[in-house]
This record gives C-alpha cells, structure tokens and sequence, in this order.
C-alpha cells in the first residue's frame, strides 16, 4: 500500500515505467524515494533514468569472465613499464626480436583464454536492480562534483553524455572498478581534447601488441585492443561511450544512415570541445574534428542514439499498423543533422488518400532507396525538418510495405549566406530554421530543383570517367606518397643508389615514370616516405629494353583519355624477377589486380642478374572505380524511374555517349564487376558532377 501511494507523487512517465516494473518496482521506488528526501538532482536523475528504462533492454550481453580481465590487466602493466613512453615507430630494430617475443607470448596466453560468457536478453526495467542504480547514480555524481572535464557541462548534458548506464544493446556497465581496472591510470588529463588522445595512444599501443592474437568472437570492450574480428563502427563506438562515461568523459553516440556519397552508414563519438561545442570523431583512431574534412562533413542525416525516448520519432508518430523502415524505427533516435549541415525546413505537398501520418526523405542504395529522414503528414503537406541544402532527395511513403514516390526526386539548392544559415559547429543550441513551402511557393532564396525530363527533345553528348567518384581517403593515401623513392642496388641490404624521387601526388590509376638510372642492378624497390609506414601500392611494373638473361613481357598498357595520345613506349618490356620478402603483402603488387595494395613500407624485386631498368609502371592503391577497358557499362537517366540509354562495351579508359536525354540525373553501372556506383548530373563544360559535389559548383543547376 506504501509503495502504490508513493507512486502516485512520481512524474507520469516514471509511474508508467515503474508499472512494467514487475518484481523489481519495489527496488526502484526505494532508490527515487531516498533521493526524493535527501537530494533534488540525484532524484531527477533518478526519474530521468527510471523513466526511460522500458525502452532499454540486452539483446545479448557478452561477459568477460575473469580470466579475460587478468589477461588485460597483465598487458597493462606490460604496456606501463615500456610502452607507455615508447613511440612505436621509432623502435630501434635490434630491440624488435625481444618486442617480438612479447607479442608472440601474448598470442599463445590468448589461445588459452575460455569462451566469455553470454547473458540471456533481459528488459532493464525488470532487471536493473535499485540497489545497482543508486551505486550507479552516486558514482555519476561524485563524478560531476570532482572531474575537472565535467565543469562546464549543464545538467541537461550531463544525464545524457554522463549519467547513462548503457549506450545501446550490450551488457550494461555498473561497476566502475571491476569491468575497467586500468582506465583510471590511462585517462588522466585535465581536459577532454587530451583524454581522448591518450585513449588513442593506449589503444594503438594495445592493439600493436596484440597484432599477432587470433581471434574469432568478440570480447565486449576488449575488441578495442584486439585485431579486427567483424569490427564495426557500432561496436567499437559503443564500448568507447561506455568507457568515456565511466571515466567522466562527457560523450554521446552519433550516426548517418547513409553518406551522401556512399552506400553505407557509419557511427562516432561527439564530445564537447573548449566552447563546450559538441562535435563529432570517429574512435579509436581520431580526436575532436580530425576526420570532419575526410569523412563525416560528407555524413547524409545525422541521429544521436539517446537515452531518452523521442516523442517525435517516427515510433511515436506513425498510426498502429502503418509500416517503419528499419533503420528508423526506434524512440531513441533524435535528429541533430542542423549540427553538420546548413538546414532549413521542408513544406512538400501530399495530394494522396493514405491515412499514413508519415512521408520519408530516401537516399539511392544502387536500385533501392534508403529512408534517411521522416516527416509528419498533416493533411495535404509533409512537414520535413532539418533537411540540408544541397543534398539531393527522393520523397516518398509507403503502402502495403512498399515505398511509393509522391513527388519527383528534387535538390534544394541555396545561398546560405542570404538564408542566415549558421555554419556548423558554431553554435551550442538549434536555430530557428528557415522555412522552405513548397507548395505556396515560398522559396525564399532556396531553389527547388525537381528532377526530371523536361525537354526530351534536347538530346545532349556525353564523355565518362568514372562510375563513382574518387574517394576521400584514397585521394589521402595518394598524397602521402609524394616522397617515396625507387632505390637500387647490387647487395641486398645496400647500400642503395635514388634512381628517383615522387616529387607530385599520384593520381587513381597507372602512370608511367621515368628513372635517372645509367646502370645495371640487381635489387630494385620502391620504399614508401620515412614518415609513412606503408607503400599503399595496387602494381608495380619495371621496365627496360629486351634482355636475354630475364623473363620480359609486354607491360601493361596505360590509360587513354579524351584528347590525349597514348604515350606508351613500344620499345620497353616488363621484367620480372623475384619478388623481395617484406612484412605483409608483397606479391600484392604483381598479382595483376588493381584493387589489392601492398601495405608494407617497400616493395621491389631480385632479379639475380643486374639489369638495367629505366622507366616504372605505377599504380596506387585505388578502389578501380574509372572505366575499364573491356567491362560492360549501362548509362541509365532519371524520367519518372531509371531508364535505359544506352549499353556498351568499354575501348577505352573512357566512354562516349550520343543523344542523351538532358537535364536530369545519370547512373552509369559497370556489370562485370564492383558495386559502387553512384548518380550524377552532366554539364557538357564541366563534365560528369556527383550528386555530392553540387557544393562545389554553387551557379549549377540540374536544369
């Protein structure tokens, strides 16, 4: 009776919660009524987490048994008496055979370790014990009181970044000196930028030492310090959470369904930064804003995976039985996408019979579309919020399952300037959005851009590079060879002679140099910049006149582009000899296929004989996503659907299309090989513009 009185002083959403309670509503009231007498935070802190526990559950919680928590601690006080201070790079190499010996009992004392346990799913409300989360709660507090890195951080950021118990579907994390022993002696810096990046030390570090572990299952938290086992983003981003938060590192989990210019999703951390601005980075290889250019400024919509329930996600808006794409449907999701782009509000008209109350925004997926963002039917319109400009959508909604369009595919193009759109990551709080009807036409400095045929009497010609545009990273990697070096010589170990120098980046595919070379040698190799520990090399190719002594064969010929001859030397030969032993990889670089690389510092080869090489073929690791000579390539264009052109079979390292329909969007498939391709538009002076480019060129218009 005391209980079923007590509960009626709640707020509704905790005695909402505390009904699904079960057994374990007794222990839950017990901790909200200590707290509701002896200290007003803890108690709202309480109801906070109390509140939202139906929507939190263990789908299956990997357990480390102890056995693995003594394997761990055991290499942290390895990596505290010599590697904490020691810069792996620059380990001297007659010291490597003892680092070597280490490694490589570490990997036999891994064999060893038992299967960790698997708890059996489990609701937090039901399961989470009262007793747990006040220990939790005080720890979250004395945390608040003392953590220099926790000064600044309001209350309301504080029981999301902090306070929570769990970050998505894993084991929840209670005990702060039992699941992280070490973490208290690795994270000791005063501000957030600097915690983070002796977390990136540690964890380069461990995973170093670990590089020759086997490992087939995952291990919770561990699988940060481990080799790659179906690692993902998810994964390794939500253990970080948990980590951060039980360290006092202020942190949140934050994701795209889609890229823009990429089909695939992808999840970081975001913390706040000196302004006490949250910004995002992807873990455990980068700090605040480090991959921002490369990578997640490229983000599609951007969702926090939060604690707290959303009540206008689409689980809370959709009627009963109205379908919700997967990807979507959950109450945690909140939209913070007006954070990483310049956003305005989306009025479209909905001149359909449904009684579904909501309409989606989609990505192309290849030939499927990709929900990215909801909004709420409210009568005749779609009320979209925080849709970036600049970003080309295709609306629809679903019946019987199935999506279905109810508007053309469209880009909002603006001038962001006029529009008094911040930039992002210079504001702490969401602005007022500008408000883009569509119907009423109040555009207001933002062009709608529907895509379509208008004109299918204009026929337009066409020239093609590529199926997908170069990637970032790629783009990176190529750069960083500037500085590598072809050196000879007739020994072995050297010493070696520079035949010659990359003085310019490397572009996506082969290219032919020629060496400052008088000589004959035996040894040839191409070493990668000191700076940089891996060749990044797709193939290799060494050149010179027919020799008798050597195996010699046609080289591979080089690309051809529009208006360009082919510079090929009719009178050099590929020569082939042994293939130089290095760490990982080397045959990599003669296999023939261009999509392999060579991640070791160097490559090269013995040819047992000296011979005199002149000129090198060169191709950087590359994702072979240009025309390839003899592949089959299908050019689509959008009129109310994907519609064949035309299809043919590539001549040369370039395709030519006639009379195409203009003024809409282009898919170009390759049907041999590869999966990612991605719509464009066409412009007969700048050529082929990736749908995420259009930023680039901001006086282009598909029309």
């Amino acid at each position: 009776m005391c209980i079923i009185s007590s509960c009626s002083n709640y707020p509704e959403e905790v005695i909402t919660a505390l009904s699904l309670a079960d057994k374990n509503k007794s222990s839950l009231v017990e901790v909200l009524d200590t707290y509701k007498k002896e200290d007003k935070r803890k108690y709202e802190a309480a109801c906070f987490l109390i509140a939202n526990m139906p929507y939190h559950h263990t789908r299956e919680g990997i357990i480390p048994l102890i056995a693995h928590h003594s394997f761990f601690q055991k290499e942290n006080e390895e990596y505290s008496r010599w590697l904490r201070n020691t810069n792996i790079d620059d380990i001297p190499s007659n010291r490597r055979i003892q680092y070597d010996s280490i490694r490589n009992k570490y990997a036999e004392l891994f064999k060893e370790l038992p299967v960790p346990s698997t708890g059996n799913p489990s609701s937090d409300i039901q399961f989470v014990s009262g007793e747990l989360l006040k220990k939790h709660i005080d720890a979250c507090f004395e945390e608040l009181k003392n953590n220099p890195l926790l000064r600044d951080l309001s209350f309301d950021d504080f029981k999301e970044l902090i306070l929570p118990y769990r970050t998505a579907e894993e084991a929840p994390n209670f005990a702060k000196d039992q699941m992280y022993p070490f973490w208290r002696d690795i994270l000791t810096a005063n501000d957030i930028y600097s915690s983070i990046e002796q977390f990136k030390s540690y964890v380069e570090k461990m995973r170093w030492l670990n590089d020759r572990i086997k490992n087939n299952a995952h291990l919770s938290s561990y699988d940060l310090f481990l080799p790659k086992f179906k690692k993902d983003c998810f994964n390794l981003t939500t253990w970080t959470c948990d980590i951060f938060r039980t360290n006092g590192i202020p942190v949140a989990l934050e994701y795209t369904t889609q890229y823009r210019d990429r089909n695939r999703k992808h999840y970081w951390c975001a913390s706040p930064d000196s302004n006490g601005i949250i910004v995002p980075y992807t873990v455990p290889e980068n700090n605040l804003m480090e991959d921002w250019n490369r990578a997640l400024k490229y983000a599609g919509k951007v969702y926090r995976l939060s604690f707290a329930a959303n009540k206008q996600s689409p689980t809370y808006i959709a009627t009963v039985n109205e379908f919700i794409p997967k990807s979507l449907n959950s109450v945690l999701i909140h939209d913070v996408t007006w954070r990483y782009h310049q956003t305005v509000t989306l009025k479209l008209p909905f001149e359909i019979n449904s009684s579904n109350r909501l309409g989606y925004l989609c990505f192309w997926n290849g030939e499927k579309l990709e929900p990215v963002a909801w909004g709420e039917i409210k009568g005749k319109t779609v009320m979209f919020e925080q849709v970036p400009i600049n970003t080309v959508f295709v609306p629809i909604f679903y019946k019987d399952n199935a999506p279905q369009l109810f508007s053309d595919p469209f880009i909002l193009i603006g001038d962001s300037q006029s529009l008094d759109i911040p930039m992002p990551f210079t504001r702490k709080k969401k602005y007022k959005e500008h408000i883009v009807d569509i119907k009423s036409n109040k555009l207001k400095g933002v062009s709608y851009n529907p895509i379509r045929v208008d004109n299918h009497n204009k026929k337009i010609s066409m020239t093609l590079l590529r199926k997908y545009p170069e990637k970032r990273e790629m783009r990176i990697l190529q750069n960083s060879m500037k500085g590598g070096c072809i050196i000879a010589s007739n020994n072995k170990n050297g010493p070696f002679d520079t035949l010659f120098i990359l003085k310019e980046k490397l572009y996506p595919f082969l290219q032919q140099f020629k060496l400052n070379n008088k000589q004959q040698y035996r040894y040839y190799r191409y070493e990668s910049p000191k700076e940089y520990r891996h060749a990044n090399i797709a193939l290799i190719e060494f050149l010179g006149k027919y020799s008798n002594r050597h195996t010699c064969t046609n080289h591979t010929a080089l690309p051809v582009f529009p208006q360009e001859n082919n510079n090929n030397e009719k009178d050099l030969f590929k020569i082939t000899g042994n293939i130089l032993k290095s760490w990982s990889k080397p045959e990599n670089a003669f296999d023939g296929n261009w999509e392999t690389y060579v991640p070791a510092a160097y490559v090269g080869m013995d040819f047992k004989y000296p011979v005199h090489i002149s000129h090198i073929n060169l191709l950087p690791r590359n994702a072979n996503n240009m025309i390839v000579i003899g592949d089959t390539y299908q050019l689509l264009y959008y009129d109310n659907g994907w519609k064949s052109h035309d299809t043919v079979i590539a001549k040369k390292n370039f395709l030519s299309f006639e009379d195409v329909p203009s003024n809409t969007l282009y898919w170009l498939r390759n049907l041999n090989h590869g999966e990612e391709e991605l719509p464009f538009f066409y412009n007969e002076t700048i050529g082929q513009i990736f749908i995420h480019e259009l930023e680039k060129y901001p006086n282009y218009t598909s029309n």
